[in-house]
C-alpha cells in the first residue's frame, strides 16, 4: 500500500498590509503613468468641430499625468518611512547586501543565472533570487530619485 507523505504546513505572514498598498499602487502608477506618457509624446491627431476649447482631453491627460507622479513619489516615501517602522521583512536591512551571507547569496544567484552554476551542480532554491531582486529594486529607486531631485530643484540660467 502506498501512503501519501503529510506535509505540515504552516503559514507565515511575511507581507503586511502597507506593503500590498504600496505595490498594487505602483502597479496602477506605472500604468497611468505610462499610458498618459505615451499619449503625450504620441498625441493622436483628433479631428473634431467643436472649438478646440471644448475639447480639453490632452489637459486632463497631463493632470492626471503629474497628478499620478506625485501620488508614485508620495508613496514611494511612504515606503521608505515603512522600511523603518515594518517588521522584519519590510525592513531596509534587507534592500542591501552587507554582510557576507548576503553577498554569497548574490554570487550564487548570478552563478545560477548567468549558467555557471548549473554546471558545478547548482540548483536554484526559491529564496536565492530575493538578495538579487532587493538590489535590482535598489538600483530603480535611485534611478528614480534622481529626475524626482532634478526637476523638484531650483534651476537658474547662468546667463
Amino acid at each position: 500500500m502506498n501512503t501519501v507523505p503529510s506535509h505540515d504546513y504552516q503559514r507565515v505572514y511575511v507581507w503586511e498590509q502597507p506593503i500590498r498598498w504600496f505595490h498594487w499602487i505602483n502597479a496602477g502608477g506605472i500604468l497611468v503613468l505610462g499610458v498618459s506618457g505615451w499619449l503625450m509624446a504620441h498625441p493622436p491627431a483628433l479631428l473634431t468641430s467643436t472649438e478646440a476649447s471644448a475639447g480639453y482631453w490632452f489637459g486632463a491627460v497631463r493632470f492626471a499625468h503629474f497628478a499620478m507622479a506625485y501620488v508614485f513619489t508620495a508613496n514611494l516615501a511612504f515606503r521608505i518611512y515603512w522600511a523603518f517602522a515594518g517588521n522584519k521583512f519590510a525592513s531596509w536591512r534587507n534592500f542591501l547586501p552587507l554582510t557576507k551571507a548576503q553577498f554569497r547569496q548574490v554570487w550564487q544567484v548570478l552563478q545560477v543565472g548567468v549558467g555557471v552554476g548549473a554546471l558545478q551542480g547548482q540548483v536554484a532554491q526559491p529564496a536565492w533570487g530575493w538578495p538579487l531582486i532587493v538590489l535590482a529594486a535598489f538600483v530603480f529607486l535611485l534611478l528614480f530619485l534622481k529626475p524626482v531631485v532634478e526637476l523638484t530643484s531650483v534651476r537658474r540660467d547662468a546667463s
